[in-house]
């Protein structure tokens, strides 16, 4: 019990510790007349790279809040056609402070004013080079700076808490519109803004009419990177034969996209996880989505294979390929294919103790699985007030198992 005690002061201590209490920056964003300036972005970059940016928008009444950490930051107030503001503040306790914005002297024809973030209704708009130090190299990267996004260590993205449903690239679905195949793959040197799309609808006439809770993620690349093929190609080799090759190509121009990518390793590198397979699953039938209709399938030995653990081999092979195609301006096509290889051998070893004996347990499986799914869509848009869509898809899964056990 003695030693406890040193241990909950110690704690306490830690608990109470300055560097770890936050504290808060508000008040009011005016112009120079007094008048509060509605959707002001307010940006705090910490001198510690480490540290995370903090941002707020100031609402109908011109009113902010910024919670900091007691670190020195630089903060950061745009708004258009308003001079931007910048100030230094580290904080030791709670404090309020008015912003008063000048108007900008020149003209908007003069200048090209661009805001690290933009937020406009339902879309934030990030501006990328503003937020980032060019070192990163996947969009994953990217997405960790941003102020309100999160990415989870699955490829999952959050956008202040609210999950991401819809993966875009240059405004189209990127492999069906799954979020981890993006984050991993897609360059970072080739993103110039990232969206984020509130109240996502994919049918754009309808989005003012009828209310949704996906949330879309839109990456726009720099303009050197159109009518452009890009991508990257790693190679690794190890001790004991052990080998890691990837992939990744892409192609942007306004009426056709190709993407594709490909990995082989025996290193147990998963390209394509259990959450992105069901993922794939759904958006197959979401054109039924509204409708009675529905499909059940059994995939459970297939799931159980993507997540298996005590592996003690492993050789995997992936492959994906992703297009659209504008064939004039009434119809377009798009599509995916995925192919996925896995052989893979586990060991479970265990031993049990009892009163007159002990049992030693050994269970060995070795799998043997291929998934192959594919989706083509066409739609034909006749004019603005009426559209049809047709689609086509198609699943191909073969699985084998064998399993033995022995018992001593």
């Amino acid at each position: 019990m003695k030693f406890l005690i040193p241990l909950f002061f110690c704690l306490f201590c830690l608990g109470s510790s300055p560097f770890y209490a936050q504290h808060q920056l508000s008040g009011v964003v005016t112009d120079s007349v007094g008048n509060p300036l509605t959707s002001a972005n307010l940006l705090a970059q910490p001198k510690d790279s480490l540290q995370n940016v903090k941002f707020a928008i100031t609402d109908d009444k011109g009113r902010y809040r910024l919670n900091l950490q007691p670190i020195p930051y630089t903060v950061t107030v745009n708004y258009l056609g308003y001079a931007k503001k910048e100030f230094e503040i580290n904080l030791d306790q709670d404090q309020i402070k008015s912003i008063v914005l000048q108007q900008s002297t020149e003209g908007l024809e003069e200048v090209e004013l661009e805001m690290p973030m933009v937020v406009k209704k339902d879309t934030i708009t990030y501006n990328v080079d503003q937020l980032t130090s060019g070192e990163e190299r996947k969009l994953k990267d990217i997405l960790k700076k941003l102020p309100g996004v999160e990415v989870d260590r699955n490829g999952g993205i959050k956008v202040n808490g609210k999950k991401v449903t819809h993966m875009l690239v240059e405004s189209k679905k990127f492999f069906g519109g799954g979020t981890k195949l993006a984050v991993d793959n897609i360059p970072a040197d080739a993103v110039k803004q990232v969206e984020v799309l509130d109240n996502y609808n994919e049918i754009a006439m309808l989005k003012d009419f009828q209310e949704s809770e996906d949330m879309a993620v839109n990456v726009k690349l720099k303009d050197d990177r159109k009518d452009f093929v890009f991508g990257d190609i790693e190679g690794g080799l190890g001790n004991d034969e052990f080998y890691n090759a990837q992939s990744n190509l892409f192609y942007y121009s306004p009426k056709t996209t190709l993407n594709v990518i490909a990995n082989t390793n025996n290193v147990r590198e998963r390209v394509f996880t259990n959450d992105q397979f069901f993922s794939f699953q759904e958006g197959m039938n979401s054109i039924f989505d509204k409708g009675s209709t529905s499909f059940e399938d059994s995939y459970d030995d297939f799931s159980d294979f993507l997540e298996k653990e005590d592996v003690v081999e492993s050789d995997r092979k992936f492959g994906a390929v992703n297009f659209t195609q504008e064939v004039n301006n009434k119809l377009s096509l798009s599509g995916y294919g995925i192919f996925s290889k896995t052989k893979e051998s586990t060991l479970v070893e265990s031993t049990n103790e009892y009163n007159t004996f002990t049992e030693d347990r050994s269970i060995a499986t070795a799998t043997d699985n291929q998934l192959a799914m594919g989706n083509l869509n066409a739609i034909f848009t006749p004019n603005i007030k009426t559209s049809g869509i047709s689609g086509l898809s198609s699943k191909v899964q073969m699985t084998s198992t064998t399993t033995a056990s022995t018992l001593k």
